[in-house]
């Protein structure tokens, strides 16, 4: 035989090909998913490991600040009933900035807990350093230029070019770390009252469902009762915005609350008030919760975040979960369906 023969002999035919091809082809289609489930678990992974850290650091801030956690509340130095100039005269109970002597806003004030070195802000800190603030699942953290990507922080920040969004994925319990005027009424701005389901005093009657809203926890992490069921960051932010009226309960802004749901229409069933289950009942606070970000299934149109149902909720996606960090420095992923075991309220007693 020639060496051409065989050579001949040993080369493939076009069907053979076209069977190695459809094999590899149907062994991408079962690894893919695969992949891309283990790509999901790792992000997943990284969140939570993320919300842990913020809560940690936040332990570690109260522990040397006298039980005192970083605090959302606006420090506008012209109003004369600023709630933070009342709190802390002397400048003890938080972080402030070197350059303008303003509160610090309550991400960098986590910084140095974190082992950041230098008078920096989160805007300002290195890429290795700043990256616990963002979800490896976040996808509006990647869509354009700076001020367009991430979600809203209303208080005590920089300004970025182009604005009104910063690259963050976690959104704080107002209702623990908003501060209160001489009057007693917790303030997120410097004149709206955040009205906390079982906070006292009681601001503005009881509703017809027997609840009532008054002061948050002052920033006083200690306080919170049964802290373990208690979120402190979670996942937080939707976007494109849905209209509100008071900016914190702008579903593109990072802050939870019970922010004066004991009006909510319908009411939210007792064994949901105050809680994460609540929130997802209540008119104003359901759109931030981004469902999505790990797994959930899209229910609205293509590129929607939420659709109003007529029992009042919000229902965008399903089987989706989020990260939350409690204030006894756990942190889990939460689903959709187990939302009622997460407290929002800092309060144990309701009504």
């Amino acid at each position: 035989m020639s060496h051409r023969n065989r050579n001949r002999k040993h080369a493939f035919t076009l069907v053979e090909l076209l069977v190695v091809i459809g094999i590899i082809a149907l062994l991408i289609s079962v690894l893919l998913p695969a992949l891309g489930k283990a790509r999901q678990a790792a992000a997943t992974a990284q969140c939570l490991s993320n919300v842990r850290q913020l809560v940690t650091a936040t332990i570690m801030f109260a522990n040397e600040h006298k039980g005192n956690m970083p605090t959302v509340t606006s420090d506008q130095q012209t109003n004369p009933s600023n709630a933070i100039r009342y709190q802390d005269p002397q400048h003890t109970k938080w972080a402030y900035r070197s350059d303008n002597n303003s509160l610090m806003d309550n991400y960098s004030s986590l910084l140095p807990y974190m082992g950041v070195r230098g008078d920096v802000t989160f805007q300002t800190a290195p890429e290795d350093k700043s990256k616990v603030f963002r979800c490896p699942s976040d996808r509006w953290l990647d869509i354009g230029a700076a001020g367009q990507n991430g979600y809203r922080i209303f208080n005590n920040v920089t300004a970025l070019p182009g604005g009104p969004y910063f690259p963050i994925s976690y959104g704080i319990n107002v209702d623990i770390a908003a501060v209160s005027t001489a009057d007693g009424f917790s303030r997120f701005g410097l004149n709206d009252n955040i009205g906390v389901i079982g906070g006292r005093p009681v601001y503005s009657g009881t509703a017809s469902n027997g609840y009532s809203a008054g002061a948050g926890m002052n920033a006083k992490l200690f306080r919170v009762q049964k802290p373990a069921e208690v979120l402190l960051y979670a996942d937080c932010g939707t976007r494109p915005q849905v209209t509100a009226t008071n900016p914190l309960d702008y579903n593109d802004s990072l802050y939870y609350s019970t922010n004066y749901q004991e009006f909510a229409n319908p009411a939210v069933p007792d064994a949901d008030m105050g809680r994460l289950s609540g929130i997802m009942k209540t008119q104003w606070l359901a759109a931030r919760v981004p469902w999505e970000r790990h797994g959930g299934k899209q229910k609205g149109a293509p590129g929607s975040q939420t659709t109003a149902l007529p029992d009042g909720t919000y229902a965008t996606v399903r089987d989706g979960k989020i990260s939350v960090g409690f204030c006894d420095g756990h942190a889990e992923a939460i689903l959709q369906s187990d939302a009622r075991r997460v407290r929002v309220s800092p309060y144990e007693r309701l009504k």
